[in-house]
């Protein structure tokens, strides 16, 4: 394999590990404060761990993503990496992060039935979701600063808003309840995904180094 792809990935992997690291410091602290406050380890639900698997994927995908395009993009082109490994590194371990995440709420979805498979589909929809976002994102920031990302937050507050009562006044309809929404929906968080990183490699090959 190519000296600079490997570089890329040693790198990007120690940011991934870290970042999960502090995540799970996080939650076992978090965890231990609410047992000494008098929960119950009997009242931590199998419910509780699925969305705690999906928060941290989340917030690697946000720390891929806009930690290496605002503060690392720059430092790893400038020592030699070429653009091509650093793209392909980054969206290797993307894509490393969404497999073992998939595959761990699908592990829970076999064995637990209180988890169904319509939970599963729609938690994959949303992991590409959070990608398609965070890959926005972190170039907006890295081309506007600060206004981008205040811009973003606001359009994605319109949007969050808007689908989330939306879904809340659509759930009586059995149909969103049916597994092929939320299929149709992971489809098309894929096709949109590949769309946005095909931008996103446009977007490395045109940015200047000052």
């Amino acid at each position: 394999m190519d000296r600079s792809f490997i570089s890329n990935i040693k790198f990007i992997s120690f940011i991934v590990m870290r970042t999960i690291a502090c995540v799970i410091v996080f939650d076992v602290v978090y965890l231990l404060l609410m047992l000494y406050s008098g929960m119950k380890i009997s009242e931590i639900s199998v419910e509780n761990v699925y969305w705690m698997v999906q928060f941290i994927a989340t917030f690697v995908f946000l720390i891929i993503q806009i930690t290496l395009c605002t503060a690392y993009q720059k430092i790893i082109l400038t020592l030699g990496s070429r653009r091509k490994d650093f793209f392909m590194a980054k969206y290797f371990l993307v894509f490393a992060v969404i497999v073992i995440t998939a595959a761990v709420l699908g592990g829970m979805t076999y064995v637990y039935d209180s988890i169904s498979i319509v939970k599963y589909m729609y938690s994959l929809a949303m992991i590409l979701g959070v990608n398609i976002i965070t890959i926005l994102c972190a170039n907006m920031i890295e081309k506007f600063g600060m206004t981008g990302y205040i811009i973003f937050c606001v359009i994605c507050g319109f949007i969050g808003g808007f689908i989330g009562g939306g879904v809340g006044a659509l759930m009586k309809y059995k149909i969103l309840k049916s597994v092929m929404v939320p299929t149709a929906l992971t489809i098309l968080a894929t096709v949109v995904m590949i769309i946005v990183m095909a931008l996103d490699k446009k977007w490395l090959d045109s940015y200047e180094i000052k």
